[in-house]
């Protein structure tokens, strides 16, 4: 394997690995949404998405609703 084949394909797996991260979050995002708005408190939600309550303040702060998303 030639150096540059190589490198090609250690850009393709962490390319994968962000494309897993960023869905990994989107899912979350979208799952604690949803459980909000069935009435689901920060602590509930954080619990049974196996997060920090931080994580999930944060997402409620920082991150408008976004009716798509649900």
């Amino acid at each position: 394997m030639f150096p540059q084949e190589k490198y090609d394909i250690m850009d393709w797996v962490s390319y994968g690995a962000q494309q897993r991260r960023e869905g990994d979050r989107n899912r979350l995002v979208r799952s604690a949404r949803r459980m909000r708005k069935n009435g689901f408190s920060d602590l509930d939600i954080a619990d049974n998405l196996d997060t920090s309550i931080d994580t999930i303040k944060e997402i409620f702060s920082s991150q408008p609703d976004d009716p798509t998303l649900l």
